[in-house]
């Protein structure tokens, strides 16, 4: 008499063959994700720039923090390679400052926050989003 059933060879199979197909939903949800969230990104140095070149042609500055004296604020060299590596154009010099929004008239930002923020390079205008997250 045959038994007619699952065998257990069959059930480690079938259960292997769902964690793959899980493994792989689950990683492309994350792959979009991330790509929404640099599209975001992308879109907003570009409203930035556009922002501030106005701002820069009406007033001949760079929109940028300011400390209590009126000087601008400075995001170290060290720190900008640390977040943002390779990344930095060569023709960038060595002073990066924190864009002030505040200052600029009606921008959307999607994906400005107390902790990410937008520099700017002093010589150049190039902007980069700096996230100031730990563990990242």
């Amino acid at each position: 008499m045959k038994k007619k059933g699952i065998t257990l060879i069959s059930l480690v199979i079938t259960i292997t063959i769902m964690l793959i197909i899980v493994g792989i939903i689950v990683y492309t949800s994350f792959q979009r994700i991330e790509t929404e969230r640099l599209n975001r990104i992308n879109a907003d140095i570009e409203n930035l720039s556009s922002s501030v070149n106005l701002y820069y042609l009406k007033n001949g500055e760079i929109p940028v923090v300011r400390n209590a004296e009126g000087e601008k604020e400075t995001v170290s060299i060290d720190e900008v390679n640390n977040v943002l590596g390779g990344q930095l154009d060569e023709n960038d010099n060595d002073t990066y400052y924190i864009i002030d929004v505040n200052y600029l008239d009606n921008i959307s930002l999607i994906s400005y926050s107390d902790t990410a923020k937008y520099i700017i390079n002093e010589k150049t205008h190039n902007i980069y989003y700096m996230e100031y997250v730990e563990n990242r």
